[in-house]
């Protein structure tokens, strides 16, 4: 028996002209049926199944193919793809349809035939597997060229015939219903409603199914749809019982339940669905099990098939032995031109409106009144966080580590070149390359030079390899990237050409031993000599290693995508050493000319090159770790920041880019808890990766889309904005999809105002050119589906929303919260005000109050002593998110009209929540906090001097993070002009690379408090009204101007002091100019002073 195929709610009436998507019953295995007497056979040759069969020593040149059955859900994604491949046709016939869907079927059959297995078959269109389906079909008992499942005697034989007869009939009537579905599916919906000033008239709810409400439908007595005549249903003819209606075959409704609810798993899960649906999707499970039993099947198998314990009397088939062929018929054609016989829950009347959205009432904010004065000086990082200069971090310990490894930390190094008299050998660059199995390699760089000699270098391979190795090589002169013919001087011992760009060399093997461990082992070493200076100067070795026994045996550089390994040294006219290893790989791979590249990518080569260059193993030096991973924040910040493409030639499923997020939010959490002295980068690193997640959330992405699509009857046109936005998500999702949902509800609940949509979009940094760029473009705008649809699209939408958030934006507070609620005991006072005043509610000092106090207990719960990967990183994703809350609350402050108590109670919030956001390196910002707390506390004891004590801690408050300032600057500022330069981002966003950074972070939300501040403790300690912003002893000429913006873009001739009575802090420091004085408040981090720090330049306000 042939499973029945249960038609998708919601095609009929969809727009596009593709075959429908039908879901059949799961688990069939690929079952090959006797043929039928007068069954014309569809003869197969081909050369998978002729060597298949041959294997099986079958037969293989006349083979009935139609009776190998096929899963019609695999049928239906088959007929899909050959839609697909010719070009998506909109206005196709329904003849053309079932021919497709024959040649579908066909194709499938054929695939079974040469051995394919269904789950192999389901793995390629990444469908679920269904447990017994791996094995391909058997090929016991063919005989005369016809596959059979049963062996017969002789007696039985006349009763097979039959059956054969009925089950050829039911398989021709299944692909005919199958055709019938997919004509169905191709009706074209009709266009939309023009926007009139007067709210919609359109019908209630109304399924995609035509009802016959005038009979009722009862699990004891089931009523006829037919005609009178039909309704005489029980006849003899020919000495036999006959059944001529459907109605009459009674399910038991415990039976239709269960029917009913896989049929609501396979529609989505739908949630808060009107009454008339279920009713609909009620009487189809019905069908659905009446067909069932009309195609011979037994209660009690039903029962079975779902898992239920049987009925007494129910193992034979109720029509065992009746004419059922004209029921069955009704049936089928029912189901084909879905039509039910339901009773309705509801009386559509014109009176009926649509429901109309409420928005929720926002929460009650209260107050937070509670203030715990915490001893900041925990927050005080440890002697674990220092970079000094040279600083290693403790090495794992030996039994950890791979002999190479340690071999490399040999000082000496008997490979290492030998200098002249007088000259000097210098170790420039060392590291440790996996390769495929349990080997690895080791290339040390070295630079030789001397009082009179030429600098030389030396480049020496190393690899614990069992089988012989050859180096595969090349040199470059002018660029990394280039392959030369090494000249014969240049080649070591045992060295072929085997290209007119490269040579080979074969390894010299020997045995190494561990000085005093006393632990030998079998290495592969080579050495190669290029000359340093000079116009034969050579800048480095391009390589690949080959296993010299099995010549298909290739390793390269699985840390760079499977790329060749590099070596390379800066040219003599730059300053010496290696060329940056870490830069270089990112501008290869981020080559803006170059072929395939997306954010999976991207992101797997993150989590690569953060391994090999920051984390202990890899990086013991401490400072050149932080240098790395500063490099590698700006490269991620880029990204973020959509400066560098999200996609290029290249598809990517929701699961697959969530599965690398997930990676790599892992690889830098596991840098945050190893190495405490990399936090504050790490910090930043996470801010500009979403969370990502398991397989399993990436690919909800991917299927609630189209979920909400059937669930609502919109069709699949790719005329239409939400299929266009569909086709975008199933080809290669991104962040940019969360405003577009964003932006989606907002037209929704504005009855679909086109403007806001747009609105929403431009602040979420999305235009129209944005749009049409990706490769599926959006080029439509979204229409009114009618007011009916409204409410349902806003709550699914919603719902999705939050499947973008989880995966997309990490830092979502709400979703952070969730996952954190558990693990926290709760959501505490703190917490839980943060979350409901987030929005704009309440007092901004109580908020950051709270802020700042939930953060406390964020780190008690484990940030502090950072050691779960798991539960550090939903620690710090939730901190990141109340960060970004007291961020906005400060500038909130900004609005208040707050007096002098309450302005120094906020700047010791600010103080504090800073020191929280640093925690690598925050020990003046704590003891600026320290110092505050004690100006305040003298302030309440009646100190004359307590304005200058607050004085005194604001000025070292300023000069922390001017430091800070200057840090980021000094180490990412040169990184973003070499990603910028050679990835060909605005000039303008590599300029203000690092002003952007401190600008979007907490120190400049403090440096905002203290320049409002500022005034008011200058007039309490009757101090002078000068501030110095940026210190510097000038001599030049006076120019007053009334405006800086009026001469920034001017060059002086000659060494000017520029007065000017405004300065906004967003102008550029003229260029020449010494100093600028004003009578404005400037702040510390604004543009201006910025400039004028790194220029050398003196401001003071």
């Amino acid at each position: 028996m042939v499973p029945s195929a249960a038609v998708a709610l919601g095609v009929a009436g969809a727009g596009g002209a593709y075959p429908a998507r039908v879901v059949g019953a799961r688990g069939t295995r690929p079952v090959c049926a006797p043929a039928p007497t007068g069954t014309k056979r569809v003869l197969v040759r081909t050369r998978a199944w002729s060597e298949t069969a041959k294997s099986n020593n079958v037969n293989s040149n006349d083979v009935d193919v139609s009776n190998v059955v096929i899963p019609e859900d695999l049928v239906g994604i088959r007929a899909y793809v050959r839609w697909e491949n010719a070009g998506m046709p909109e206005e196709t016939t329904p003849e053309w349809q079932a021919t497709e869907y024959a040649g579908a079927l066909l194709d499938l059959r054929m695939e079974v035939l040469g051995g394919v297995s269904l789950n192999e078959i389901r793995r390629r269109y990444n469908q679920p597997e269904v447990p017994g389906d791996d094995e391909p079909m058997s090929f016991e008992n063919m005989k005369n060229n016809v596959v059979q499942v049963h062996s017969e005697t002789s007696a039985d034989a006349r009763e097979s015939e039959q059956q054969r007869s009925n089950e050829a009939n039911a398989r021709a009537a299944e692909e005919e219903l199958a055709a019938r579905v997919a004509a169905a599916a191709s009706a074209k919906p009709p266009p939309p409603t023009p926007a009139t000033t007067e709210p919609l008239k359109t019908e209630p709810f109304k399924p995609a199914i035509v009802i016959n409400t005038q009979v009722a439908n009862t699990a004891s007595k089931p009523k006829a749809s037919g005609s009178k005549k039909q309704a005489k249903s029980k006849k003899e003819k020919n000495g036999g019982k006959t059944l001529t209606s459907v109605a009459e075959v009674v399910i038991p409704e415990d039976l239709v339940d269960i029917r009913a609810y896989v049929r609501w798993e396979d529609a989505g899960k739908p949630e808060d669905t009107p009454p008339d649906w279920q009713a609909t999707e009620n009487a189809m499970a019905r069908l659905d099990l009446q067909i069932e039993v009309l195609e011979g099947a037994s209660l009690n198998a039903i029962r079975a098939k779902f898992k239920e314990p049987g009925v007494d009397g129910d193992d034979t088939p109720p029509y065992d032995g009746w004419d059922v062929s004209d029921a069955l018929a009704q049936a089928k054609n029912n189901l084909a031109n879905n039509v039910v016989d339901v009773t309705p829950l509801t009386k559509p009347t014109k009176k009926d409106e649509p429901e109309e959205w409420v928005e929720p009432p926002p929460e009650v904010v209260g107050t937070y009144l509670e203030h715990h004065e915490r001893d900041v000086r925990s927050l005080m990082p440890g002697p674990d966080c220092s970079l000094a200069e040279g600083t290693a971090s403790q090495a794992k310990p030996k039994k950890q580590q791979s002999f190479v490894s340690r071999w490399s930390l040999l000082d000496n190094d008997p490979s290492a070149p030998v200098p002249a008299s007088g000259g000097a050998t210098e170790l420039i660059a060392r590291r440790v390359y996996p390769l495929e199995g349990d080997g690895e390699l080791l290339v040390q760089m070295y630079v030789t030079s001397g009082p009179n000699a030429v600098p030389t270098r030396r480049i020496v391979f190393t690899t614990d390899v069992v089988d012989p190795l050859m180096l595969h090589w090349g040199v470059s002169r002018d660029e990394p990237g280039q392959w030369i013919l090494p000249i014969k001087a240049l080649w070591p011992a045992s060295t072929t050409p085997v290209s007119e760009i490269s040579v080979e060399t074969k390894f010299v093997t020997g045995e190494a031993c561990l000085g005093n461990d006393g632990e030998c082992a079998t290495l592969q070493t080579l050495s190669v000599d290029l000359p340093g200076s000079g116009a034969d100067e050579l800048t480095g070795v391009q390589f690949v290693l080959r296993d010299e026994a099995n010549g298909d045996l290739w390793y390269k550089d699985s840390t760079n995508g499977m790329s060749n390994f590099r070596a390379n040294f800066l040219a003599s006219t730059q300053t010496q050493g290696a060329s940056d290893p870490l830069l270089d790989a990112i501008t290869r791979a981020e080559d803006p000319h170059g072929g395939w590249w997306t954010l999976m990518h991207r992101f797997n080569l993150a989590s690569n090159l953060l391994d090999m260059h920051c984390t202990q193993a890899n990086q013991p030096n401490r400072l050149a770790a932080y240098q790395n991973a500063s490099k590698a924040y700006v490269w991620l910040r880029y990204s973020a920041s959509k400066k560098l493409t999200w996609q290029r030639n290249y598809n990517v499923k929701p699961r697959e880019l969530s599965a690398a997020q997930s990676k790599l939010t892992r690889v830098i959490t596991n840098m945050f808890c190893e190495s405490p002295y990399l936090r504050d980068t790490a910090r930043l690193m996470l801010g500009c990766v979403g969370k990502g997640g398991s397989g399993g959330d990436g690919q909800a992405i991917r299927d609630e889309i189209l979920n909400i699509m059937h669930r609502n009857g919109i069709g699949e046109n790719k005329k239409y904005w939400m299929e266009q936005w569909h086709q975008k998500l199933h080809n290669n999702t991104t962040p940019d999809d969360i405003v577009i949902c964003e932006a989606y509800i907002a037209y929704l609940k504005a009855d679909c105002a086109i403007e806001t949509y747009w609105r929403v979009l431009l602040e979420g940094g999305i235009d129209r050119a944005r749009l049409e760029s990706y490769e599926r473009p959006i080029i439509t705008e979204p229409i009114n589906h009618g007011a009916n649809l409204k409410v349902p699209l806003i709550k699914d939408f919603y719902k999705y929303l939050t499947i973008l958030k989880s995966v997309h934006s990490g830092a979502d507070l709400v979703e952070s919260i969730r996952a954190c609620a558990g693990g926290l005991g709760g959501v505490s006072d703190a917490l839980n005000y943060v979350r409901v005043a987030q929005s704009g509610g309440g007092d901004a000092t109580q908020l950051l109050n709270a802020c700042v106090e939930s953060r406390h207990q964020l780190r008690e719960a484990g940030l502090a002593d950072a050691s779960d990967d798991e539960w550090t990183r939903n620690l710090l994703y939730l901190d990141l998110a109340i960060d970004d809350v007291a961020r906005r609350a400060v500038e909130r402050a900004g609005e208040a009209n707050y007096g002098l108590d309450d302005q120094m109670r906020l700047a010791g919030l600010v103080l504090e929540n800073l020191a929280l956001s640093l925690p690598a390196s925050n020990q003046d910002v704590v003891l600026a906090t320290i110092d505050w707390r004690l100006a305040i506390q003298s302030r309440k004891t009646g100190d004359p001097q307590w304005a200058l004590r607050a004085k005194a801690a604001m000025d070292r408050a300023r000069l922390a993070i001017s430091r800070y300032s200057d840090t980021v600057s000094q180490e990412m500022q040169p990184a973003a002009r070499h990603i910028g330069g050679a990835c060909e981002i605005e000039q303008w966003s590599v300029d203000l690379f690092s002003e952007e950074v401190i600008r979007g972070g907490p120190a400049f939300a403090l440096s905002l408090v203290l320049t409002r501040l500022d005034p008011l403790l200058r007039a309490e300690a009757d101090m002078g009204a000068w501030q110095i912003i940026s210190p510097k002893s000038v001599t030049g000429f006076v120019l007053h101007v009334n405006d800086l913006h009026t001469v920034m873009n001017d060059v002086f001739a000659r060494p000017t002091i520029v007065v000017a009575d405004k300065v906004g802090g967003d102008e550029e420091f003229p260029l020449g100019a010494v100093a600028v004085l004003t009578t404005c408040s400037v702040d510390v981090l604004s543009h201006t002073a910025v400039r004028a720090r790194n220029g050398g330049g003196g401001v003071a306000a």
